[in-house]
C-alpha cells in the first residue's frame, strides 16, 4: 500500500530545472536507495519528499496520520542550550510533558483526592504511550552510538560535526517517524555501528528513504532504488548491484532495439527514394504508402550517454621488492594510547588495507608513516627507490588561495596549462571549473583535484587516507579501476567496506581491545578476514598464538558466561511481565476502591517501588538482549 506518493515533481532555481517531473511512490515497509552522480539533485529531492522544500509544480501526497523524519547532511537541528540526552529526549516531548503532569496531579491529590481518578486515566495513557520504556530506549540508543553516561549531561552544541550526525541519527531512528528519509548517514560511524545499523533497519517495520554512496550498505538494506539522473527518476527492484546489472542490461537492450529499428528505417528510406527515383506512378503510390507505415513507427529512443565519468590513471614508477617497513611504532596522546608496538612489511604490488573503528589512530599511522608527525617510538622507512604519494582525508593538502588551475601546475612545474586543462577535464572540471578558487569547491570536488594531483606524480607507494569519502559512485568506480591497474603498491585507510572487498588484498585492523597485542595483520580479502573473525572464538585463536588448552578453558568460559546471561535474561522476562501484571491489577483495585485512601496510599506506595524496580530491569534487559544477540 502506498504511503507516499511525488507527483510529476519539479523545481526550478532561476530558469534552471533541478528537478524536471519526478513520479514515483512509496509502499509501506519499502527501503528505498536514491542514488545519482554528485550534484544530481538527490538532497534537493529528499527535502522536497520531507516537505522542507516547496517544490515549483507537482505535490508530494502523504498518507494521513504519516509522520517523516529526515537526517540530512548536515545536523541542522538546534542544539543550542540543551545537552546530550535532552535533544534526544525531544523525540518524546509529549511523554516528558505528560510526565511532568503526572507528578504535578499526584502532589496535589494528596490535598484533593478527587484528582486521583484524574491521575490514573492520565498514566494509562502515559504507559499505553511507552511511558515506562522511552528513557530506556534513549540511553541505550545514545549508548550505541558512542554517547555513554559520561557524555549525557555534555552541551551538544559543543560537539563536533561527526558528533552531531550521530546525535541526530540516534535521535531519529528512536522517535516515532513512521518514514525515516536518510541523506549519507554512514558518513560518521565507524565499521561496527555501520553494521549494527543495517541490521537495524532490516528488523524495522518503518519505511526508509536512503541517500547514500556507500554500495555495500545500499546493498544490504535496500530493496528499491531510484536512479536520479537527467533531472529525473527510474525505479529499480533490488539493492545497488542488482539495480546496475539491470541498468546495464536495459541500456543493451535498448541501445540494441534502436539498432535495429535504425536499420530497418534506413531499409524503407532506401526503398522511398527508389521509387521516387524510378518515377512511375506505381512508384509514387509504393512510395507514399510506405511514407506511411514510416510515418506511424514509434520510434525507439536511442540510450542517453551516462553523465561523463572521472578517467583516472595513475602511473606507476619502478621499484623494488621492499616497499615499506614499519617497526614498533608507538604513539599515545596524554593518557590515550593508539597503539604500542605496531609492525609490519609491504611488498611490492601488495593492496594493504588498514581498518578500525573512528579514534584508534588510523589515519595517524599513515601521517607517522608519511613524515607528517612523529611516532612515540619505533621506525617507519621506505625500501630502496621507493616514492610515495599521499592522499589525505581532510584535503588540506590544498592552497585555498589558488585556483584549480593553479594547483595543477604547482603540483608539477614541467606541465603546460594545455596539458594541465586536458587532465582536468577527465576529472570534471571543464571551461571556467579550471579558474575556481579553492575555497568555493565541494567536498567532492577537492576530493578529485587532490586525485588528480597525485597522479601527475609518478609513485610506487600510494597512501590514501579515506579517498572515497567524497566522491560519487561513478567516481568511486572510475578510481577502483585505475588503483586496480595501478602497478605499483597500495596502502590505504577506509570505511567503504565495497571499495575494501573489491581492492584489498591484505587487512590490518588496530583494536587495542580486540587484540592482544592491538592488531590483527591479515593476509587475504576481506571477505575471508570477516569469515575468520566472526569463527573465531578468542584474540589468540585469530592469531594463531594460543594453545589449544587454552582456546577450551577461554570456550568453556565463555559459554558459562553466556549461560548465566541467558538465566538473568529469562528471568528478567518472567519478572517484568510479572511486575507489569501487578501494576494492571494496582491500577483496578485503585479503580474499585476510590475513596479508600488508606489502600490508595499503601497501592500508590506498592506502584512507586514496582515502577523503580522496572526501570533498573528494563536497563538490564536491553543491554543483555544486545550481548546475547552480538554473542550469535
Amino acid at each position: 500500500m502506498s504511503i507516499l506518493t511525488c507527483d510529476g515533481v519539479s523545481l526550478m532555481i532561476g530558469t534552471e530545472y533541478i528537478l524536471k517531473d519526478v513520479s514515483f511512490s512509496v509502499n509501506a515497509g519499502t527501503r528505498m536507495g536514491i542514488i545519482g552522480v554528485n550534484g544530481a539533485g538527490k538532497s534537493t529531492l529528499a527535502s522536497v519528499v520531507a516537505g522542507k522544500t516547496e517544490p515549483t509544480s507537482g505535490a508530494v501526497y502523504v498518507q494521513n496520520g504519516i509522520r517523516i523524519g529526515m537526517l540530512g547532511q548536515r545536523a541542522e537541528d538546534d542544539f543550542r542550550g540543551r545537552t546530550v540526552y535532552e535533544v534526544a529526549e525531544a523525540c518524546f516531548s509529549d511523554l516528558v510533558c505528560a510526565e511532568s503532569k503526572l507528578e504535578q496531579i499526584l502532589a496535589e491529590s494528596a490535598n484533593d483526592p478527587d484528582k486521583l481518578s484524574e491521575y490514573e486515566k492520565l498514566r494509562h495513557d502515559f504507559e499505553i504511550k511507552g511511558g515506562n520504556e522511552y528513557k530506556t530506549r534513549i540511553k541505550s540508543m545514545l549508548a550505541r552510538f558512542g554517547f555513554g553516561a559520561e557524555l549525557r549531561a555534555f552541551p551538544a552544541d559543543s560537539l563536533s560535526g561527526g558528533q552531531k550526525t550521530r546525535l541526530a541519527l540516534a535521535s531519529l531512528l528512536i522517535s516515532d517517524s513512521d518514514v525515516i528519509i536518510l541523506d549519507e548517514p554512514t558518513n560518521h560511524l565507524d565499521a561496527d555501528t555501520t553494521e549494527w545499523l543495517e541490521n537495524f533497519i532490516l528488523s524495522s517495520p518503518r519505511t526508509y528513504i536512503i541517500i547514500s554512496h556507500d554500495r555495500y550498505f545500499l546493498d544490504r538494506v535496500t530493496t528499491e532504488t531510484l536512479e536520479l539522473e537527467n533531472l529525473t527518476v527510474t525505479r529499480y527492484t533490488g539493492g545497488y548491484s542488482e539495480f546496475a546489472e539491470k541498468k546495464r542490461r536495459a541500456i543493451e537492450t535498448q541501445q540494441k532495439h534502436y539498432e535495429q529499428q535504425q536499420k530497418e528505417i534506413k531499409r524503407i528510406e532506401a526503398y522511398i527514394d527508389n521509387q521516387y527515383r524510378w518515377g512511375q506512378e506505381q512508384n509514387f503510390i509504393a512510395a507514399k504508402s510506405r511514407q506511411k507505415l514510416l510515418d506511424k513507427i514509434e520510434r525507439v529512443e536511442k540510450p542517453k550517454a551516462p553523465p561523463k565519468s572521472v578517467k583516472i590513471n595513475f602511473q606507476s614508477k619502478s621499484s623494488g621488492y621492499s616497499v615499506l617497513s614499519v617497526r614498533n611504532v608507538a604513539k599515545r596522546f596524554g593518557s590515550n594510547v593508539l597503539f604500542d608496538g605496531i609492525s609490519f612489511e609491504i611488498s611490492r604490488g601488495e593492496r594493504v588495507m588498514v581498518i578500525g573503528a573512528n579514534g584508534c589512530g588510523k589515519s595517524t599511522l599513515l601521517k607517522i608513516i608519511t613524515g607528517s608527525i612523529d611516532a612515540d617510538s619505533g621506525v617507519c622507512e621506505l625500501g630502496y627507490a621507493q616514492n610515495a604519494g599521499y592522499y589525505d582525508q581532510e584535503i588540506q593538502l590544498l592552497d585555498e588561495n589558488n585556483t584549480v588551475l593553479d594547483e595543477m601546475l604547482q603540483a608539477d612545474k614541467t606541465l603546460i596549462p594545455v596539458r594541465a586543462r586536458t587532465i582536468l577535464g577527465s576529472f570534471g572540471f571543464t571551461g571556467d571549473d579550471a579558474f575556481k578558487k579553492v575555497n568555493v569547491l565541494s567536498g567532492g570536488e577537492r576530493a578529485r583535484l587532490s586525485i588528480a594531483k597525485l597522479i601527475l606524480k609518478k609513485v610506487s607507494l600510494l597512501i590514501l587516507d579515506e579517498p572515497t569519502n567524497h566522491l560519487d559512485i561513478p567516481s568511486k568506480e572510475a578510481f577502483e579501476a585505475a588503483l586496480e591497474s595501478f602497478e605499483g603498491t597500495v596502502l590505504a585507510v577506509s570505511h567503504d567496506r565495497y571499495f575494501i572487498n573489491r581492492l584489498g588484498t591484505r587487512i590490518i585492523e588496530i583494536d587495542r581491545e580486540g587484540y592482544e597485542n592491538g592488531y590483527f595483520d591479515f593476509r587475504g580479502r576481506y571477505g575471508e578476514f570477516l569469515q575468520k573473525r566472526r569463527k573465531s572464538e578468542t584474540v589468540k585463536e585469530i592469531t594463531g598464538e594460543a594453545a589449544g588448552k587454552t582456546v577450551f578453558e577461554n570456550a568453556k568460559k565463555k559459554k558459562s558466561e553466556r549461560r548465566t546471561r541467558e538465566k538473568r535474561f529469562e528471568y528478567l522476562t518472567t519478572e517484568i511481565a510479572r511486575l507489569e501484571a501487578r501494576l494492571g491489577e494496582i491500577e483496578a483495585e485503585t479503580a474499585e476502591n476510590p475513596a479508600d485512601y488508606v489502600m490508595l496510599a499503601s497501592l500508590d506506595a506498592e506502584q512507586n517501588e514496582i515502577r523503580a524496580t522496572l526501570d533498573g530491569y528494563y536497563d538490564e534487559y536491553i543491554t543483555l538482549e544486545e550481548e546475547l544477540n552480538a554473542d550469535v
